[in-house]
């Protein structure tokens, strides 16, 4: 998912006063988007194998998650 949807959220989560914003994929998000979202400090990003997780530890159910994400470079 781009950062544009990372950075819309932000938007909204000021704009509101919101103590935390949530965004969740069924895939994954890409550097920058967890950057920002770091950056912003009340942000928090939810992927793929996360969302998997917390399906199955809070409804029993055991799902397919999306694509395997594209290995990443370390950060420097």
């Amino acid at each position: 998912m781009g950062v544009e949807s990372v950075q819309a959220l932000a938007g909204v989560v000021e704009h509101k006063r919101a103590a935390k914003g949530v965004l969740i994929t069924t895939s994954w998000f890409g550097r920058a988007s967890h950057d920002f979202a770091r950056q912003h400090g009340r942000l928090q990003l939810i992927e793929g194998p996360e969302l998997k997780y917390l399906i199955k530890e809070h409804l029993g159910k055991d799902v397919i998650p999306g694509p395997v994400p594209p290995k990443r470079r370390p950060s420097r």
